[in-house]
């Protein structure tokens, strides 16, 4: 890890200490890797929360509630995409909300209507090209 990294994770833990040391009526928690999806030139599309494929799948965290809880307040799509860079770039999408599982049912049928054999389902491992057009899908005109 490089030094700057190293640095960020240092603070990033020493925060989570001090406040989990408060006591648990005052949850919270650092968030891995999220990140807002968004339209040129401010319009978010998505909250998607970046995971390594190490990751052990418990949806039912309370940091995860909490996100699904925010973004059904802010009306948008939350994916959770698991990733993996060894030895390839691939991802797995997970629609956490109602707004994602309705966006991954339109890229499907905009892929019917494309006549490709190809649809993506949840748990799917998928290629960084596939990715990278549901990312760009996803910021299509309504």
């Amino acid at each position: 890890m490089s030094d700057k990294i190293n640095e960020v994770y240092k603070t990033d833990t020493t925060l989570n200490n001090i406040h989990h040391s408060w006591g648990w009526s005052l949850p919270a928690t650092d968030i891995d890797c999220l990140l807002v999806e968004y339209k040129y030139p401010n319009n978010p599309v998505a909250l998607v929360e970046y995971k390594h494929k190490n990751w052990n799948k418990d949806f039912t965290k309370g940091p995860i509630r909490a996100l699904e809880i925010l973004t059904a307040k802010a009306d948008l799509p939350f994916f959770i995409v698991i990733w993996n860079n060894n030895p390839i770039v691939e991802f797995k999408i997970y629609a956490m909300n109602n707004q994602a599982r309705q966006e991954l049912i339109d890229y499907n049928l905009f892929l019917q209507l494309q006549a490709t054999n190809f649809f993506i389902k949840e748990d799917d491992v998928i290629c960084e090209k596939k990715y990278i057009d549901f990312m760009i899908f996803i910021r299509r005109q309504k």
